[in-house]
């Protein structure tokens, strides 16, 4: 896959919850506004007196792309972050976006929401629902325009994948393409038409994935969910047809949290913590490396210290445009979490991604061939002198009346245009047969070599088992004739004893 770089940073956004019933005794103390272009968040942590001493208030201000406050809801988070995502997949990009924050913050509502009421619905089945309805109105405004729509749904619970769409299935297991990058081998797709089909996976889903209740949230999810649509568009008609495939890749963490602070075996927390400790790291490593230009020694990014960063590795940093929603508490009682959430947010502003359209190399260069061919077509029938040289038979009044042509003149010009056009089509399509065919041929050429060296190599291991195999008989008879020789001698040595024993009798 290739295409043309589009880099950027992740755009990062961050959202605070309502105050829940269960913390109306608490205080408030984080507030986020959008304005001037910029999410602004202020956490402010009250006065605080121990026996006689007074420790001062604190107040912080964070910056962000975009802040969503406890009165946006899910419509709101949707316009800001997955519209976009919709428009980059038609574009022919990756997207992603990754809801990050402390148990009970709002992740999985922000992503799932309610399936029932449409203005709670989260990004999934908004996402879904918009891509299906602009994919519909381009379906029919185009005759030549089609699409495929799949989807896969696992969770990392426990350092393991576990299909969410059928748990029964083989266990699936994390594998690289050598261009697309890491993958789910063994994972469920489900083909999907319409936001109903979302809705029934949704619920199939909800069925199986691991939650458990905690001191922050009655069904806390207790494993990172990622939720893949992989859209491919078709364009053209019969043989002369152009993919572009991209994937919205929506992702649900597990909740960061403290062992004191949540009701959770040591194994699963120690996990959750493992793994998002790993992404901090990761996302530490790309956000210092986007500092140094050109580093004299690459980095080392720890991406495969964890399944859920490895599983992420394009999304993090590399093909992909990614977005960030980082969900705060506003309670005081969560305060530390929430300056560590705010602290993750800030530093995934200086990571940067490399997007790139994703389509395959060949039928790019045919579809960019087809685009020059239309624009040379524009270009010569829009200079009379170009015309007059691709219809010489024309004189030149008639050149100068060419639109007063009679029908069947003009249709000799256009003849003659497109023959030359066809030819030089021919030409360059020639010449791209040429050259794939000798790449093919030279790739052709090195798989045989290495299959002969394949071949050597197994007859000289061959060769070196038969000459040990030999060898060990060799050493195994050698052996046998001194164990021989040596019970021979003690027979003989037992036998000269009994003989000098009898003479001293």
């Amino acid at each position: 896959m290739e295409g043309a770089s589009v880099g950027g940073n992740v755009t990062v956004a961050v959202r605070v919850r309502p105050i829940l019933k269960k913390e109306e005794g608490d205080v408030e103390c984080v507030t986020g506004a959008q304005g001037g272009g910029r999410g602004c968040v202020e956490v402010t942590k009250p006065e605080i007196r121990v026996g006689t001493a007074v420790l001062p208030a604190q107040g912080q201000r964070w910056t962000f792309d975009h802040c969503f406050g406890a009165g946006d809801g899910n419509v709101a988070v949707f316009d800001t972050l997955g519209l976009p995502s919709v428009n980059h997949a038609f574009a022919g990009y990756h997207a992603c976006i990754l809801a990050y924050g402390q148990t009970g913050s709002g992740k999985t509502h922000t992503m799932e929401g309610s399936l029932t009421d449409p203005s709670q619905h989260g990004l999934i089945l908004q996402l879904c629902s918009t891509l299906f309805a602009k994919a519909a109105e381009k379906k029919q405004a185009t005759n030549s325009w089609d699409y495929q729509a799949e989807v896969t749904y696992v969770e990392i619970y426990n350092e393991k994948v576990r299909c969410l769409l059928q748990p029964k299935s083989s266990d699936p297991r994390i594998r690289e393409h050598p261009v697309t990058g890491p993958y789910v081998d063994g994972a469920t797709k489900c083909a999907v038409q319409s936001p109903d089909d979302i809705v029934k996976l949704l619920k199939r889903a909800g069925k199986t994935r691991a939650t458990a209740a905690t001191k922050l949230n009655d069904r806390s999810s207790r494993s990172h969910a990622l939720f893949v649509v992989t859209f491919t568009q078709i364009e053209g008609c019969r043989d002369d047809t152009f993919e572009k495939e991209s994937r919205i890749t929506l992702v649900d963490l597990a909740g960061s949290e403290r062992a004191a602070g949540t009701e959770v075996s040591t194994k699963e927390g120690s996990n959750i913590n493992k793994s998002l400790a790993t992404l901090g790291k990761v996302i530490n490593v790309l956000s210092e490396r986007e500092g140094v230009p050109h580093p004299a020694k690459p980095q080392y990014i720890p991406y495969r210290d964890s399944l859920l960063t490895w599983m992420l590795r394009e999304s993090l940093g590399g093909n992909s445009k990614t977005s960030v929603l980082c969900t705060l508490s506003p309670g005081l009682q969560n305060y530390d979490q929430t300056i560590s959430t705010l602290r993750f947010a800030d530093r995934a502003k200086a990571v940067r991604t490399s997007p790139v359209i994703n389509e395959d190399p060949s039928k790019k260069r045919i579809r960019l061939l087809v685009e020059e061919v239309e624009l040379l077509k524009q270009q010569l029938l829009s200079q009379p002198e170009r015309r007059a040289s691709l219809a010489p038979s024309m004189s030149a009044d008639e050149d100068a009346n060419y639109d007063e042509l009679p029908p069947s003149h003009r249709l000799k010009e256009t003849e003659a245009v497109l023959q030359i056009l066809k030819e030089e089509w021919s030409a360059r399509v020639a010449q791209f047969t040429h050259i794939q065919r000798d790449q093919m041929e030279s790739l052709t050429k090195s798989v045989e070599q290495q299959a002969s060296l394949g071949n050597k190599l197994q007859e000289i291991v061959g060769s070196l088992q038969t000459k040990d195999a030999s060898r060990s008989r060799r050493q195994s008879l050698e052996l046998n004739k001194l164990q021989e020789i040596v019970g021979s001698l003690q027979t003989k040595d037992a036998s000269r004893s009994r003989r000098q024993s009898l003479e001293l009798n």
